[in-house]
């Protein structure tokens, strides 16, 4: 919760800073290799849906073992112990 606030007060500082001193601090951050707020942005963006697939994926899973665990398991003998007893055909 903490964090949350403190990331909301930092957006809403750097939603204020003039376009100027967002286009030096983009070049600094290039200089030193560093992400700035677009490539984060954007890499959020491309990530957002990969995550998404993946709940999916799990909750898909999920529901398959909840069926599978939920089905009863046949009572009749292996086909081979059928055979042997006579009980085949």
């Amino acid at each position: 919760m903490r964090n949350g606030l403190m990331l909301r007060c930092l957006s809403d500082s750097i939603s204020t800073v003039p376009p100027n001193a967002r286009k030096a601090m983009g070049r600094a951050l290039q200089q030193v290799k560093m992400p700035c707020r677009e490539d984060v942005i954007g890499l959020a963006e491309r990530l957002t849906p990969i995550e998404m697939a993946m709940v999916n994926l799990d909750a898909k899973l999920d529901l398959a073992l909840e069926h599978r665990s939920a089905a009863p398991t046949p009572r009749k003998a292996p086909l081979l112990g059928r055979v042997l007893r006579g009980g085949y055909g």
